[in-house]
């Protein structure tokens, strides 16, 4: 094995704040990670994914809703996590690359439907546009 970085990274158990479902498309990491500068006391669990909320809504397959629902449930068992932050975001490719920001807010509110028919958590709704992250 060579190491190619070297890095201090905290030991022991944490608790996480939220668990954090987020779209992988890295034109929003910039927006995630100024998200989490803000909270620098609180720990985080990052679920990312194409499409975010679209693996609760509507996955391509059934199986890619319950592995999203698996790690979220992880994430209570193993940190604690409180809440659950969904995320979409303008001109998602996983949604054809839409642009109205009303059909985002309604796919939001299935996800949190969703989460609470499975799970007895909290949920944020975010939206994130090129300009910054809303809650809804």
């Amino acid at each position: 094995m060579k190491k190619i970085l070297s890095v201090e990274s905290p030991e022991g158990h944490y608790h996480a704040k939220s668990v954090i479902l987020w779209c992988f498309d890295d034109r929003f990491s910039g927006a995630l990670e100024k998200f989490l500068k803000e909270h620098p006391d609180q720990h985080f669990d990052i679920i990312k994914v194409a499409g975010g909320v679209k693996q609760l809504v509507s996955p391509e397959h059934e199986t890619d809703r319950d592995f999203i629902l698996r790690q979220i449930a992880a994430s209570i068992k193993l940190h604690g996590s409180e809440n659950v932050d969904i995320m979409a975001h303008d001109e998602c490719g996983a949604y054809g690359g839409k642009r109205e920001v009303s059909f985002y807010e309604e796919e939001l509110r299935k996800g949190e439907e969703v989460l609470k028919e499975f799970l007895h958590i909290g949920v944020t709704k975010m939206f994130v546009g090129f300009d910054g992250i809303y809650e809804v």
